[in-house]
């Protein structure tokens, strides 16, 4: 934003006064998103890398943005893996902590899981897009994947269930992350998931 768009105090409309900011629109909002969903890790990364995003992209430093969009990717690949580990090699224990009719839904379990290696593997997609002045992008992708997930839903739950709005979930997310990453690439020319063998 520059004010010097916005001033003039002359009659032949000359600016005296100029400035320039960086900002993202929305990222305390979407932090605060996070943290009512208790995704305190999503929140704090929002919160923190905002500012980085929004200022890479408004100097034009594409590689910075791909650096950091990498690093995202890798930090929150990293420190899921615990989460994952878990959750994979002991769901039965894990959801009787939630109550005694939960066990013995581990295939359910399996495929949420599958859904949320998705989004950690694939990083911050969705944020660069909304922190780069992309929301319109991003807006059309949560429409999408919106009516992916309800008509799953809609042919899967009275048929499947539980496991039915599983899959339907998996689905949701899938189409929100795959096409996130896909417009990233598009837009800026890099994928954001993590690859443990690129530098």
């Amino acid at each position: 934003l520059s004010l010097a768009d916005f001033i003039s105090t002359s009659k032949d409309n000359t600016d005296y006064l100029g400035g320039f900011t960086v900002s993202i629109f929305g990222a305390e909002e979407l932090a605060n998103e996070y943290k009512a969903k208790g995704d305190d890790y999503s929140a704090i990364l929002v919160q923190s890398l905002a500012d980085r995003f929004a200022e890479a992209f408004a100097l034009g430093k594409l590689d910075s943005l791909k650096s950091h969009a990498k690093e995202v990717s890798r930090l929150i690949f990293i420190t899921s893996i615990p989460a994952f580990i878990l959750l994979f090699f002991f769901p039965e224990w894990i959801l009787s902590i939630f109550g005694k009719e939960f066990p013995g839904n581990e295939t359910a379990l399996y495929v949420l899981l599958a859904g949320q290696f998705i989004v950690a593997f694939t990083g911050l997609p969705s944020q660069i897009l909304n922190m780069t002045g992309r929301q319109h992008i991003l807006r059309n992708i949560a429409v999408f994947s919106a009516i992916v997930n309800v008509l799953a839903c809609i042919i899967l739950v009275p048929k499947y269930g539980i496991m039915g709005t599983c899959i339907a979930q998996f689905m949701g997310i899938f189409a929100w992350n795959f096409l996130s990453v896909l417009s990233v690439k598009k837009q800026f020319g890099f994928f954001t998931f993590f690859n443990p063998f690129s530098k």
